[in-house]
């Protein structure tokens, strides 16, 4: 487990460097992508949003994508 963590560490740091592209937006990039490969999401799409919980304000929250599933009519964040 430690050595695929490794790997895939190395693959993110190396697709941000290649891409030009941050490293969390690289590791968002490559994991969307083995999501759809798996058909865990039909589609991906990147979306940026930071903020807190509506109930509890400190309650801190994030969104890098959606994917919308037309078949259910359901949004995976």
């Amino acid at each position: 487990m430690e050595e695929f963590r490794k790997e895939f560490l190395e693959t993110v740091k190396s697709h941000a460097a290649s891409e030009g592209d941050l490293t969390q937006a690289a590791f968002v990039t490559i994991v969307s992508e083995k999501l759809m490969d798996a058909e865990e999401l039909t589609d991906f799409e990147p979306c940026y949003h930071e903020g807190n919980g509506v109930k509890d304000r400190r309650l801190k929250l994030r969104i890098d994508g959606y994917s919308f599933d037309e078949s259910d009519n359901t949004f995976k964040l």
